[in-house]
Order: structure tokens, then sequence, then C-alpha cells
């Protein structure tokens, strides 16, 4: 099965701490070229911290949950499409100008994240991921290791060519607007 992931990356005129401020702002996400449905809860945003979106990345509506967070540095969100997960993860590197202006690295990742398990269990106890990988629903195979079903893979074939190529569009795009968003709020 080719696993394919999208990985980019975006230099932000602003310091690492303002860019994270507008990524884990959760009033509006108006960097996201998506809509927040429901945001249950506090408004924070914390391991557990969950929401429905609907129009980025898939035009039904789905929960998106956040799995891991280290404050200003990393965070991790998952969210299920029809039997896949994926996980798009936001890392933020601090850097600073040729005139020693801060800046920030944005890198986002975007892949399947298979263990549909660890999803569904993070509605009984939010924790950090814990790296399998693996299938949460297949069967195991001879050597022990879970396999993926087909339903699985035939969902993973979905994000390939230009489906991929649509959604490398959407994510640039979405990091153009959290790098105006952020830049922004930091002339402010």
């Amino acid at each position: 099965m080719p696993q394919r992931e999208i990985l980019l990356r975006r230099d932000i005129d602003a310091p690492r701490k303002v860019v994270w401020a507008e990524l884990t702002d959760l009033s509006g996400l108006g960097w996201r070229p998506g809509r927040v449905v429901e945001r249950p809860g506090d408004g924070g945003y914390a391991v557990g911290t969950r929401w429905t979106e609907r129009g980025w990345l898939a035009p039904d509506a789905r929960e998106i949950c956040v799995i891991e967070v280290q404050e200003p540095m990393r965070t991790v969100q998952v969210t299920e499409l029809g039997d896949v997960a994926y996980r798009l993860t936001f890392e933020l590197t601090k850097l600073t100008s040729k005139k020693g202006r801060p800046r920030t690295r944005v890198a986002l990742q975007l892949r399947p994240y298979l263990d549909l398990s660890t999803v569904h269990s993070l509605n009984r106890h939010p924790a950090p991921d814990s790296g399998s990988g693996a299938s949460g629903n297949g069967a195991k195979g001879d050597d022990g290791a879970k396999t993926i079903s087909k339903s699985q893979i035939r969902r993973w074939t979905l994000l390939r060519g230009s489906s991929v190529d649509r959604t490398e569009h959407q994510l640039r795009k979405a990091l153009d607007n959290l790098a105006a968003a952020a830049v922004s709020a930091a002339k402010k």
C-alpha cells in the first residue's frame, strides 16, 4: 500500500508565541479554509480538546481531536475520514531574521494514522500518541502484527494523485492564511 504523506514548511515573520496563539485559537480558526461547526468545552486548547469542522480537507463534518501539545513548539491533531484517521502535526521552530527580528518556521505534516482504537479511546481517556501506527481494526497476521483492512486501503487511496495535489494546495493555503494572521497579530 503506497503511503503518501504531505510535508510543508513556511517561514513566518512573527514570533513563535504569536504564531502559536493564532494556530491554537479555536474561536474562529480564520486561517483554516474550513468552518468550525461545533466546539464543546471551555474554548481552551489542550490534549483532548475537540471540535467539529466542515469544509477543510473533506466536505463532510468531522471531529478533530488534539492528541499532543508541547506549547509553543508542537501540536498533533487527528481526524477520522471513513475508516482512516489522519494525523495533522504542526511543529514551530524559533528563527531570527538577518535584521534580528523574530521569525517562526512552521512545519506541517499530514499522514494516515491507522490506529483507530487510539482515536476511539480518546473519547474515554485523552492521551498522547502511542506511536504504534498499526490498524486498530485490522486482523493480526502470522507474525502477530496488525494488518490493514481493505476498506482502509481503499479510503487511503482516495488521497492519491490529484486528490493529494488538491489536499496539498489546501494545506499551503492554510499555511499562507496562518502566516497572514500571525503577521497581522504581531503588528498589534
